[in-house]
């Protein structure tokens, strides 16, 4: 999908790819021109880098930059052990350089993301505390976020947005996101790495935010989305219900009280109630991401109350054939098959019988 081959452009252009997810975007942008330039410039910025004349740094830069990071870590700004003097020109050079490198690379990003935005519609942009940034420039009290520019904050930082007309987004300290569309067929934000919250009173599936593994869709609702640093994520459904997109094609749909974890390489997890028993989540974290397999999914199916029937039936449509009639069994349990449609027919996974069935216990989940 190109929103996944997008966020995975800059692993590409430096070989920090598997084998299979570098094949995909090779072949993606055989037949797409942006994402050919976003590759080449990308690969440009590095060789500017590699570019840069070997310096030997001053012999006492060291020894003022050292008492400046010794004083910051007394003053329990930052944790960590203790610095001590790394001596030795060939050491002061490697600083030298990793901080010249590291000067080039941040002008360049400032050169691709902090641009002024094109003309066009843009969402008004509240401060609530701290000095959050649009592109390279400190708010004020409220600005504007035009569509490519990205806004920042910092740990001390809280920004309200108006996401057009249907609702607002509220971005939490030490987070980045970019205003990617806008207009009357889609509103969407990408998020890089911290935390929003969403409460959105709009027509299903109009507002959207792609994270680096996963794009969560609104049908209506409110949640908080957080990604790590690490590009895996958390969605929190507080009312309405949320669909989040698989790379590989279909979504999951969490309801209000659910929540579901990504991670990158994986995809959504199996969604689940947060008042779930504990050892049910655990066991679903062993099966999604932890390779829990049939000892996890035992400890999952135990473990199930009625409700969790909307964890059952993600499960059901996703694990193997051979694993299937255990689960079918476990979820008629509680809710039986639609009238007439027999065991063989469900686990076939018919299109038609099992959204009639799904729907029946989505009455359940959203009535809590």
């Amino acid at each position: 999908m190109h929103w996944w081959i997008r966020h995975n452009l800059a692993a590409y252009a430096v070989g920090n790819l598997r084998a299979g997810q570098a094949q995909r975007i090779s072949a993606h942008l055989k037949t797409c021109a942006a994402c050919r330039q976003e590759v080449a410039e990308i690969q440009a910025g590095i060789a500017r880098t590699r570019e840069l004349p070997l310096l030997t740094a001053p012999e006492d830069l060291w020894e003022r930059i050292e008492p400046q990071l010794q004083a910051h870590l007394a003053s329990g700004q930052s944790a960590g052990r203790p610095l001590t003097r790394r001596g030795g020109q060939r050491k002061r050079f490697v600083f030298g350089l990793a901080l010249a490198g590291g000067c080039v690379a941040g002008f360049w990003l400032l050169h691709r993301q902090h641009i002024a935005p094109p003309p066009g519609p843009t969402w008004e942009v509240a401060r609530l505390t701290g000095t959050p940034r649009v592109g390279a420039d400190a708010l004020g009290a409220t600005g504007r976020l035009g569509v490519g520019q990205w806004l920042s904050t910092d740990g001390a930082s809280q920004v309200r947005i108006q996401v057009a007309n249907i609702g607002q987004v509220v971005l939490e300290p030490n987070s980045r996101l970019c205003l990617r569309e806008t207009g009357q067929r889609e509103h969407r934000l990408e998020l890089l790495h911290g935390t929003l919250h969403a409460h959105i009173v709009a027509p299903p599936r109009l507002f959207l935010v792609d994270t680096p593994a996963t794009r969560a869709i609104d049908l209506g609702c409110a949640y908080t989305l957080t990604v790590e640093a690490t590009g895996d994520s958390s969605l929190h459904v507080t009312s309405g219900k949320v669909a989040l997109v698989r790379r590989e094609g279909g979504e999951e749909v969490v309801p209000a009280g659910a929540v579901c974890a990504t991670r990158q390489g994986f995809g959504p997890g199996t969604p689940v109630f947060e008042d779930a028993p504990q050892a049910l989540r655990d066991a679903l974290t062993r099966y999604d991401f932890e390779n829990g397999g049939e000892a996890a999914l035992t400890t999952v199916l135990k473990a199930a109350r009625s409700r969790d029937s909307l964890s059952l039936w993600y499960l059901f449509v996703r694990v193997p054939e051979s694993e299937r009639g255990r689960v079918y069994d476990r979820l008629t349990a509680f809710f039986p098959p639609p009238p007439g449609v027999t065991r063989s027919e469900m686990l076939r996974l018919s299109p038609k019988t099992t959204e009639e069935w799904r729907e029946e216990m989505e009455q359940d989940w959203l009535g809590g």
